[in-house]
Protein backbone atom coordinates (compact mmCIF):
# COMPACT_ATOMS: atom_id res chain seq x y z
CA UNK A 1 0.00 0.00 0.00
CA UNK A 2 1.17 3.08 -1.24
CA UNK A 3 1.72 6.19 1.89
CA UNK A 4 3.23 8.83 2.68
CA UNK A 5 4.08 10.97 6.04
CA UNK A 6 1.55 12.73 7.49
CA UNK A 7 1.82 16.43 8.23
CA UNK A 8 1.11 17.27 11.93
CA UNK A 9 -2.02 19.62 11.02
CA UNK A 10 -3.10 16.34 9.16
CA UNK A 11 -3.30 14.14 12.36
CA UNK A 12 -5.37 17.22 13.98
CA UNK A 13 -7.76 16.89 11.30
CA UNK A 14 -8.32 13.12 11.61
CA UNK A 15 -8.79 13.91 15.20
CA UNK A 16 -11.47 16.27 15.07
CA UNK A 17 -9.57 18.92 16.14
CA UNK A 18 -9.53 21.37 12.46
CA UNK A 19 -11.11 21.67 9.53
CA UNK A 20 -9.93 19.51 6.74
CA UNK A 21 -9.18 23.24 4.90
CA UNK A 22 -6.94 23.89 7.62
CA UNK A 23 -4.15 21.23 6.25
CA UNK A 24 -1.39 23.17 4.84
CA UNK A 25 -0.22 20.21 2.66
CA UNK A 26 -2.18 20.93 -0.59
CA UNK A 27 -1.11 17.33 -2.37
CA UNK A 28 -2.72 15.94 1.11
CA UNK A 29 -5.82 18.28 1.37
CA UNK A 30 -6.72 17.54 -2.33
CA UNK A 31 -6.20 13.55 -1.34
CA UNK A 32 -8.73 13.65 1.54
CA UNK A 33 -11.02 15.59 -0.69
CA UNK A 34 -11.19 13.87 -3.86
CA UNK A 35 -11.79 10.37 -1.98
CA UNK A 36 -14.33 11.97 0.44
CA UNK A 37 -15.91 13.35 -2.45
CA UNK A 38 -16.10 10.41 -5.01
CA UNK A 39 -17.10 7.71 -1.95
CA UNK A 40 -20.07 9.45 -1.38
CA UNK A 41 -23.22 7.62 -2.30
CA UNK A 42 -25.14 11.38 -3.14
CA UNK A 43 -22.68 12.12 -5.71
CA UNK A 44 -21.72 8.84 -7.71
CA UNK A 45 -25.03 9.92 -10.25
CA UNK A 46 -22.69 12.99 -10.89
CA UNK A 47 -19.44 10.47 -11.88
CA UNK A 48 -19.81 10.73 -15.72
CA UNK A 49 -20.77 14.53 -16.07
CA UNK A 50 -17.44 15.16 -13.57
CA UNK A 51 -15.24 13.20 -16.14
CA UNK A 52 -14.77 10.13 -14.40
CA UNK A 53 -15.85 6.91 -16.61
CA UNK A 54 -15.64 3.68 -14.98
CA UNK A 55 -16.89 0.49 -16.44
CA UNK A 56 -18.14 -0.69 -12.80
CA UNK A 57 -18.49 2.45 -10.66
CA UNK A 58 -20.01 0.78 -7.61
CA UNK A 59 -16.97 -1.69 -7.59
CA UNK A 60 -14.52 1.90 -7.68
CA UNK A 61 -16.78 3.18 -4.51
CA UNK A 62 -16.92 -0.01 -2.50
CA UNK A 63 -12.98 -0.49 -3.18
CA UNK A 64 -13.00 3.18 -2.36
CA UNK A 65 -14.24 3.61 0.98
CA UNK A 66 -12.08 0.09 1.84
CA UNK A 67 -8.85 1.99 1.04
CA UNK A 68 -10.14 4.77 3.30
CA UNK A 69 -11.14 3.06 6.12
CA UNK A 70 -7.83 1.14 5.44
CA UNK A 71 -5.95 4.04 5.76
CA UNK A 72 -7.82 5.49 8.74
CA UNK A 73 -6.36 2.17 10.93
CA UNK A 74 -2.97 2.40 9.27
CA UNK A 75 -2.89 6.00 10.28
CA UNK A 76 -3.68 5.46 13.52
CA UNK A 77 -1.15 3.14 13.80
CA UNK A 78 1.75 4.34 12.01
CA UNK A 79 0.75 8.17 11.62
CA UNK A 80 1.19 7.80 7.80
CA UNK A 81 -1.59 8.66 5.54
CA UNK A 82 -2.23 6.01 2.57
CA UNK A 83 -1.53 7.46 -0.94
CA UNK A 84 -5.16 7.24 -2.23
CA UNK A 85 -5.09 8.02 -6.36
CA UNK A 86 -1.93 5.27 -6.14
CA UNK A 87 -4.09 3.12 -4.40
CA UNK A 88 -6.93 3.91 -6.88
CA UNK A 89 -5.30 3.24 -9.66
CA UNK A 90 -4.05 -0.11 -8.61
CA UNK A 91 -7.55 -0.55 -8.42
CA UNK A 92 -8.67 0.12 -11.69
CA UNK A 93 -5.62 -1.59 -13.51
CA UNK A 94 -6.53 -4.78 -11.28
CA UNK A 95 -10.19 -4.67 -12.70
CA UNK A 96 -9.95 -2.96 -16.10
CA UNK A 97 -7.05 -2.42 -17.33
CA UNK A 98 -3.73 -0.20 -17.23
CA UNK A 99 -5.02 2.33 -20.07
CA UNK A 100 -8.38 3.40 -18.03
CA UNK A 101 -6.10 3.34 -14.73
CA UNK A 102 -3.89 5.86 -16.30
CA UNK A 103 -7.31 7.98 -17.79
CA UNK A 104 -8.14 8.17 -13.96
CA UNK A 105 -4.88 9.29 -12.87
CA UNK A 106 -4.57 11.67 -15.34
CA UNK A 107 -8.29 12.77 -14.07
CA UNK A 108 -6.66 13.17 -10.69
CA UNK A 109 -4.17 15.20 -12.26
CA UNK A 110 -5.87 17.63 -14.96
CA UNK A 111 -9.15 17.70 -14.02
CA UNK A 112 -9.88 17.17 -10.74
CA UNK A 113 -9.75 19.84 -7.58
CA UNK A 114 -10.87 21.52 -4.93
CA UNK A 115 -9.27 25.09 -5.32
CA UNK A 116 -9.45 26.96 -8.59
CA UNK A 117 -5.91 27.22 -8.13
CA UNK A 118 -5.05 23.30 -8.55
CA UNK A 119 -6.32 23.99 -12.09
CA UNK A 120 -5.43 27.79 -13.13
CA UNK A 121 -5.26 27.40 -16.50
CA UNK A 122 -8.65 25.53 -16.92
CA UNK A 123 -10.04 28.03 -14.41
CA UNK A 124 -9.17 31.28 -16.05
CA UNK A 125 -10.45 29.69 -19.14
CA UNK A 126 -13.64 28.47 -17.79
CA UNK A 127 -13.74 32.21 -16.61
CA UNK A 128 -13.09 34.14 -19.89
CA UNK A 129 -16.04 32.19 -21.64
CA UNK A 130 -18.31 32.87 -18.94
CA UNK A 131 -17.89 36.33 -18.89
CA UNK A 132 -17.31 36.31 -22.55
CA UNK A 133 -19.88 34.44 -23.34
CA UNK A 134 -22.84 36.27 -20.94
CA UNK A 135 -25.80 37.97 -22.09
CA UNK A 136 -27.92 40.64 -21.27
CA UNK A 137 -26.55 42.72 -18.95
CA UNK A 138 -23.83 41.19 -18.12
CA UNK A 139 -22.78 40.70 -22.28
CA UNK A 140 -19.02 41.79 -23.31
CA UNK A 141 -18.12 44.45 -24.88
CA UNK A 142 -15.91 42.42 -27.01
CA UNK A 143 -17.71 38.61 -26.91
CA UNK A 144 -14.91 35.75 -26.90
CA UNK A 145 -16.47 34.00 -29.71
CA UNK A 146 -18.35 36.37 -33.23
CA UNK A 147 -21.15 35.46 -34.75
CA UNK A 148 -19.64 33.23 -37.41
CA UNK A 149 -18.68 31.12 -34.33
CA UNK A 150 -22.84 30.44 -33.77
CA UNK A 151 -22.38 26.43 -33.75
CA UNK A 152 -20.19 26.49 -31.56
CA UNK A 153 -21.76 29.10 -28.98
CA UNK A 154 -24.68 27.18 -28.98
CA UNK A 155 -22.94 23.94 -28.22
CA UNK A 156 -21.37 25.89 -25.40
CA UNK A 157 -24.19 27.15 -23.70
CA UNK A 158 -26.15 23.53 -23.84
CA UNK A 159 -23.06 22.22 -22.32
CA UNK A 160 -23.22 24.50 -19.58
CA UNK A 161 -27.18 24.05 -18.97
CA UNK A 162 -26.81 22.72 -15.18
CA UNK A 163 -30.65 22.91 -15.06
CA UNK A 164 -30.88 18.93 -15.10
CA UNK A 165 -27.82 18.42 -13.08
CA UNK A 166 -29.97 21.07 -10.44
CA UNK A 167 -32.78 19.46 -9.80
CA UNK A 168 -31.48 16.07 -9.67
CA UNK A 169 -29.07 17.25 -6.73
CA UNK A 170 -32.05 19.22 -5.46
CA UNK A 171 -33.52 15.37 -5.59
CA UNK A 172 -30.74 14.33 -3.66
CA UNK A 173 -30.75 17.06 -0.85
CA UNK A 174 -34.52 15.75 -0.18
CA UNK A 175 -33.89 12.19 0.85
CA UNK A 176 -32.67 10.76 4.00
CA UNK A 177 -28.10 10.41 3.86
CA UNK A 178 -26.98 6.66 4.01
CA UNK A 179 -24.95 5.90 6.58
CA UNK A 180 -21.37 6.20 4.76
CA UNK A 181 -22.67 9.39 3.37
CA UNK A 182 -23.30 10.77 7.31
CA UNK A 183 -20.74 9.83 8.27
CA UNK A 184 -18.20 11.89 5.97
CA UNK A 185 -20.54 14.93 5.84
CA UNK A 186 -19.58 14.84 9.74
CA UNK A 187 -16.06 14.44 8.88
CA UNK A 188 -16.00 17.16 5.80
CA UNK A 189 -18.45 19.40 7.70
CA UNK A 190 -21.35 18.93 5.32
CA UNK A 191 -24.70 20.36 5.69
CA UNK A 192 -27.51 18.58 4.06
CA UNK A 193 -29.88 21.23 4.34
CA UNK A 194 -28.78 24.48 4.80
CA UNK A 195 -27.73 25.56 1.38
CA UNK A 196 -25.47 28.31 3.09
CA UNK A 197 -23.09 25.61 4.41
CA UNK A 198 -20.76 23.57 2.51
CA UNK A 199 -22.16 20.67 1.25
CA UNK A 200 -20.77 17.90 -2.07
CA UNK A 201 -22.58 19.55 -4.90
CA UNK A 202 -20.54 22.87 -4.45
CA UNK A 203 -17.89 20.62 -4.83
CA UNK A 204 -19.08 18.82 -7.85
CA UNK A 205 -20.55 21.72 -10.01
CA UNK A 206 -17.00 23.19 -10.27
CA UNK A 207 -16.10 19.81 -11.31
CA UNK A 208 -18.78 19.53 -13.48
CA UNK A 209 -18.10 22.64 -15.92
CA UNK A 210 -14.43 22.44 -16.08
CA UNK A 211 -14.74 18.51 -17.43
CA UNK A 212 -17.60 20.46 -19.98
CA UNK A 213 -15.72 22.75 -20.80
CA UNK A 214 -12.60 20.10 -21.35
CA UNK A 215 -14.84 18.42 -23.95
CA UNK A 216 -15.76 21.93 -25.31
CA UNK A 217 -12.40 22.90 -26.00
CA UNK A 218 -11.63 19.56 -28.10
CA UNK A 219 -14.51 20.86 -30.22
CA UNK A 220 -13.39 24.13 -30.71
CA UNK A 221 -9.63 23.10 -31.51
CA UNK A 222 -10.84 20.35 -33.96
CA UNK A 223 -13.05 22.95 -35.56
CA UNK A 224 -10.63 26.21 -35.95
CA UNK A 225 -7.82 26.80 -37.41
CA UNK A 226 -4.76 28.00 -35.19
CA UNK A 227 -4.88 31.60 -35.96
CA UNK A 228 -8.57 31.77 -35.10
CA UNK A 229 -7.41 30.26 -32.05
CA UNK A 230 -4.92 31.99 -31.81
CA UNK A 231 -7.25 35.42 -31.92
CA UNK A 232 -9.83 33.61 -29.44
CA UNK A 233 -6.98 33.44 -26.58
CA UNK A 234 -6.12 36.93 -26.92
CA UNK A 235 -9.32 38.04 -26.04
CA UNK A 236 -10.14 35.30 -23.48
CA UNK A 237 -6.57 37.16 -22.02
CA UNK A 238 -7.89 40.93 -22.45
CA UNK A 239 -10.85 39.85 -20.67
CA UNK A 240 -9.63 38.27 -17.68
CA UNK A 241 -6.63 40.77 -17.23
CA UNK A 242 -8.88 43.08 -17.28
CA UNK A 243 -10.45 41.60 -13.77
CA UNK A 244 -7.36 39.83 -12.07
CA UNK A 245 -3.64 39.87 -13.18
CA UNK A 246 -2.92 36.57 -14.29
CA UNK A 247 -0.04 34.35 -15.50
CA UNK A 248 -0.41 34.23 -19.50
CA UNK A 249 -3.46 32.44 -20.71
CA UNK A 250 -1.72 28.95 -22.60
CA UNK A 251 -3.70 28.18 -25.62
CA UNK A 252 -6.54 25.52 -25.27
CA UNK A 253 -5.10 23.15 -27.54
CA UNK A 254 -1.99 23.09 -25.43
CA UNK A 255 -3.89 22.18 -22.34
CA UNK A 256 -4.18 18.96 -21.29
CA UNK A 257 -7.51 17.09 -20.92
CA UNK A 258 -8.39 15.26 -17.78
CA UNK A 259 -11.83 13.91 -19.13
CA UNK A 260 -11.99 9.90 -19.40
CA UNK A 261 -12.86 9.09 -22.91
CA UNK A 262 -16.21 6.66 -23.30
CA UNK A 263 -16.23 3.41 -22.54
Amino acid sequence: MVAHELPPEVAAVLAGQLKPRAIADDHTRRMIAMASLLSLDVVAPFYGSMGVVLAEPGEFRRSLREIMVRGRQQFRQTQILVDVPSELRRVITEREGEPRAAEFQRWWDHLYFDSPAQQRQWSWWSEAFERGLATGPRAAESPILDEKHARLVTMYRELMDFAELEIQAKALKAAPLSDWDLEIYVRRGFDHDDFMMDDPFKSVFPIVRVARLQLFARSLCAALAPDEQRRIQERASRLIAAFEPIEPLAPLAELPIGHMSPL
